[in-house]
C-alpha cells in the first residue's frame, strides 16, 4: 500500500505511477491511499487491478491515524510505503495494524522548511523511525540531512534517485519540424519550463532573467507549462513589464511532445528533491539551467549536460540563457550529453530494479 497526499500533477506522484505500472506485475500488486484528494495522475495508471482510495482530508485529523489503520486491516498489505512529511499518520498506523514491513521517503522539503530543520517534525520521524524498516532518500542531500539532521541511522536508509522513461521521453528527429507542428517558428529559440506554479518553484527569478533580454536581437519565447496558486501573480507581472515573449499554458498531459520543441530548460527552485522534470527535459535532449540546491546537482553536471547557478540570482541566469541563445552548437551539445547521462544513470528501468531489490529483500 502506497500512502501519500494525492495524484495530483508533481514529481513525488508522477514517480509513484511510473513505479506501480513498471514492477514486475507477476510479483506486486498494489493499493494507493490518497490523504486528501486523488488527481489527475491517476488517470496514468496503466494497471486496472491498482485500487486507488482517497480519505477525503482537507484539514488537520487527529483520528486519521485510527482510520488509516481500519483501511490496512481490510486490504491487509504486505507493506506499507509512505512518503513525505503530509503521510507520517501512516507510519502509525501500519503499526496499530501490525504490518510487517514499513517504508517511509522522503522526496524533498516544503517551501516553509528548505533545510529541514524543524525541531518538532524531525524528533517526531526519529521516534517514527523505530517503526520503520527503511527510508528511502531520493538524493544524496537528502540521505545526509535524514542522517545528520534526523539522527536516523544510516544503515536504515537507501538512495534511490528518480527514473525518467527513455522510450517515451526522446530527441525530435527534426526539431524544427516540430515547432511548425506546434505553430512555432522554427528559427524562435524556446525556453521552456515545466513544473507546479508555487512559491518554491521560484519562478519569479526566471521572469526576471528575461525582464533583461527584453532588446535581445535573437528571437526567442518562454514558455512556462503548470498551474498552481502563483500563477495569477506571475501573468500580473508579465502584463506590468509587456513581456510578450512568455507564454502560459497551464496543465498539460502530453509534456513529452511539448518538451521536443524546447531548445533550453529552466528550473529555478530554492528547494528540490530529484526534479522529474529536469530528468524528462534531459532525456529529450534539451540542455538544463538549473539552481544548485538540493537534488539537482546530483543529476545536473555543470557544464556538461546544463549549467548550475545560484538561488536568486536573476542577472547571472540572464547571462547564461544569452549564452545558449549565442551559441546553438553548445546548446546542441549539451543536450546530446544530458541525453546520455539520462540513458545511463536516471533511466526508468535503473530506478525500478533498485525499488525491487529493495521490496524484495525486505520480504
Amino acid at each position: 500500500m502506497h500512502i501519500l497526499d494525492s495524484l495530483n500533477v508533481g514529481g513525488l506522484e508522477n514517480g509513484v505511477v511510473n513505479l506501480v505500472n513498471s514492477l514486475n506485475h507477476d510479483k506486486f500488486s498494489h493499493v494507493i491511499c490518497c490523504l486528501r484528494e486523488v488527481g489527475l495522475m491517476a488517470e496514468r495508471l496503466h494497471r486496472k487491478d491498482t485500487e486507488v482510495i482517497c480519505m477525503g482530508n482537507d484539514s488537520t485529523d487527529y483520528f486519521m491515524p485510527i482510520k488509516l489503520m481500519h483501511l490496512i486491516n481490510r486490504i491487509r498489505p504486505q507493506m506499507v510505503h509512505t512518503r513525505n512529511w503530509g503521510t507520517i499518520d501512516g507510519i502509525i498506523a501500519a503499526k496499530l495494524a501490525r504490518v510487517k514491513y514499513v517504508i517511509h521517503g522522503e522526496h524533498g522539503k516544503e517551501f516553509t522548511d528548505l533545510h529541514g530543520s524543524n525541531y518538532r517534525r524531525n524528533l517526531a520521524r526519529w521516534a517514527l523511525g523505530r517503526w520503520v524498516n527503511s527510508f528511502v532518500a531520493v538524493s544524496d542531500e537528502i540521505k545526509s540531512w535524514l542522517a545528520n539532521k534526523v539522527g536516523i541511522p544510516e544503515k536504515k536508509i537507501v538512495t534511490i534517485l528518480n527514473g525518467v522513461d527513455t522510450k517515451k521521453f526522446f530527441p525530435p528527429a527534426d526539431k524544427k519540424k516540430v515547432k511548425q507542428d506546434f505553430g512555432i517558428d522554427p528559427n524562435t529559440f524556446i525556453v521552456g519550463t515545466v513544473g507546479r506554479l508555487d512559491k518554491v518553484k521560484n519562478y519569479q527569478m526566471l521572469l526576471n532573467a528575461v525582464q533583461l533580454h527584453t532588446r535581445c536581437e535573437i528571437p526567442y519565447k518562454l514558455i512556462l507549462i503548470g498551474d498552481g496558486p502563483e500563477r495569477a501573480n506571475l501573468e500580473a507581472f508579465v502584463r506590468m513589464h509587456r513581456l510578450s515573449n512568455v507564454e502560459f499554458l497551464g496543465e498539460k498531459q502530453n509534456i513529452h511532445d511539448y518538451l521536443q520543441v524546447f531548445d533550453l530548460f529552466v528550473l529555478t527552485s530554492v528547494g528540490e528533491g530529484i526534479s522529474n522534470t529536469i530528468l524528462e527535459a534531459m532525456a529529450t535532449g534539451v540542455p538544463v539551467i538549473a539552481t544548485r540546491v538540493g537534488g539537482n546537482p546530483e543529476i545536473v553536471e555543470d557544464n556538461v549536460t546544463g549549467s548550475l547557478i545560484p538561488s536568486g540570482d536573476y542577472a547571472l541566469l540572464s547571462k547564461m540563457i544569452t549564452k545558449y541563445l549565442n551559441d546553438r552548437s553548445f546548446c546542441e551539445g549539451q543536450g546530446q550529453a544530458a541525453r546520455l547521462s539520462c540513458e545511463k544513470f536516471f533511466s526508468l528501468n535503473v530506478m525500478v530494479e533498485k525499488y525491487d531489490r529493495l521490496y524484495s529483500n525486505l520480504r
